[in-house]
C-alpha cells in the first residue's frame, strides 16, 4: 500500500511541477484571449506590485511569446518561442538544462542565444554553439541569426517538442513592442492546493481588461489524466485491504479450530464467551500489527532505496520519466496503518463469534 501511494503522489508531483515550469500556476491574459492570439498586454507597475502582495503569491514573470520556424543545415521545425526577462525566470529550465547555458541577451554582434529541447536538437542535428536560422511568418517575414546556448530535457514530450526559451528582449525586438506591452503574466505560488482560490483571488486583483486562468484550466487532459492515477491507487488499496480481511480472518478461525479442546477446559472451568472472544481477537490483532509493523520497514525501506539510488527506470519516452519517482506522504501512510488495524480488527469479531457454538461437552472430545 505504501508503494502504491508514494509511487503514484511521487508520479503526479514530478509530472505537474513540469506542467507547471512550462506555465507557471496562473496565467494572467488580455479579457477574451487565450495563448498565443497575438493580443498584447498593458504592463502596469499598479497591477504587478498588487498582484506580488497578494498573500500565497510567490512570484511573478512577464512574458513574451511568439511563434516561428527554426532552420538547421538540414531541416526546419515549426516551435513556440517563450520569452522571459531574467535568468530567475528560467530557473525549471536551468534545472532541466542537459548541455550549454541559459539564454542571455545578444552578444556584441547581434546574435541571440536560445535553449532548445534534445528532442528538437536531434530533429534538427544541431548542438551547442551552432548557430541557425529563425523564421517569423509577418508582414514583411523577419529572419534573425541564433545560437543555440544550450540543450535542456524534460521527458515531457508535448512541450518539449516545440518550446523554444529565448530571452524577452530578442521577441520584443522582432515583434516591435513597448517596454509596457507583453503577452502575459505568470504567476507562481506556494501552495498548488490552493490552486484554485489564488486563481480567483488573481482575477478579483486583476485589471478589468485582464484575466487569470489556472494551468489546470489552461491543460484540463494532463491534470485528468493524472487524476486517474488515484482511481487506480484506490483500487489496489481496496483490494489489498480485503485480501488481508479474509487473510486475518481465516487464521483467526484456523486459531479456533486448533484450540477447541482448551476452549472447551476454558468454559468448563469458568471462563465466559465474552472473555475467550476477546482473547482470540486481541491475538489476532497482535498478528495484525506485527505485519503492519513488517510491512512498514519493507515498504518505507523500499521507497527510501528508490530515492537514493533510482534504480528502479522507466522508459522515458512512455511515462515521461526516466525513473520511479517516489513521495513520502505521511499522513496518507499513518491513515492506512491505522485504517488496516481497525478494518481488520472489526472483521476478527465475525470469526470469533464461533467460540459461543462450541459446546464444552463436544470441545472436550474434540481431537
Amino acid at each position: 500500500m505504501q508503494i502504491a501511494i508514494g509511487v503514484v503522489h511521487g508520479f503526479e508531483r514530478e509530472i505537474r511541477d513540469k506542467i507547471i515550469g512550462f506555465g507557471s500556476h496562473v496565467r494572467v491574459l488580455p479579457v477574451g484571449m487565450q495563448e498565443g492570439q497575438g493580443a498584447l498586454l498593458e504592463v502596469r507597475p499598479g497591477t504587478v506590485d498588487r498582484l506580488k502582495s497578494i498573500p500565497g503569491v510567490k512570484s511573478l514573470a512577464v512574458i513574451t511569446n511568439g511563434y516561428g520556424l527554426l532552420q538547421s543545415d538540414e531541416t526546419l521545425e515549426g516551435v513556440s518561442l517563450k520569452g522571459m526577462e531574467s535568468t530567475e525566470d528560467m530557473a525549471f529550465f536551468a534545472q532541466a538544462l542537459r548541455e550549454g547555458q541559459v539564454p542571455m541577451h545578444a552578444d556584441s554582434t547581434g546574435l541571440y542565444d536560445i535553449l532548445i529541447s534534445r528532442k528538437q536538437a536531434d530533429k534538427l542535428l544541431l548542438k551547442t554553439g551552432d548557430k541557425a536560422r529563425m523564421y517569423f511568418l509577418l508582414d514583411p517575414p523577419r529572419i534573425r541569426p541564433v545560437r543555440i546556448a544550450g540543450i535542456y530535457e524534460t521527458g515531457l514530450a508535448e512541450f518539449d517538442a516545440v518550446t523554444v526559451v529565448c530571452h524577452s528582449a530578442f521577441l520584443r525586438r522582432i515583434y516591435d513592442l513597448e517596454p509596457y506591452e507583453a503577452m502575459m503574466y505568470e504567476i507562481s505560488i506556494h501552495d498548488f492546493s490552493h490552486l484554485d482560490e489564488m486563481t480567483q483571488y488573481i482575477r478579483e486583483y486583476s485589471d478589468f481588461d485582464q484575466m487569470a486562468y489556472s494551468i489546470r484550466e489552461m491543460h484540463p487532459e494532463m491534470f485528468a489524466w493524472l487524476g486517474l492515477q488515484h482511481q487506480n491507487v484506490m483500487f489496489i488499496l481496496v483490494l489489498m485491504i480485503l485480501i488481508a480481511v479474509i487473510n486475518m480472518s481465516s487464521v483467526l478461525l484456523i486459531l479456533i479450530l486448533e484450540r477447541t479442546r482448551t476452549i472447551g477446559v476454558l468454559k468448563a472451568l469458568g471462563a465466559g464467551n465474552k472473555t475467550l472472544r476477546n482473547i482470540f481477537i486481541w491475538n489476532g490483532v497482535f498478528l495484525v500489527v506485527r505485519g503492519v509493523l513488517i510491512g512498514n520497514f519493507m515498504g518505507l525501506g523500499v521507497l527510501y532505496l528508490q530515492e537514493v539510488t533510482g534504480w528502479m527506470k522507466l522508459d522515458q519516452e512512455s511515462y515521461f520519466l526516466s525513473e520511479v519517482p517516489v513521495a513520502f506522504v505521511w499522513d496518507q501512510f499513518l491513515l492506512i496503518n491505522v485504517g488496516l488495524i481497525v478494518v481488520c480488527a472489526v472483521f476478527l469479531l465475525l470469526p470469533a463469534r464461533l467460540i459461543g457454538s462450541i459446546r464444552i461437552s463436544e470441545s472436550l472430545r474434540f481431537d
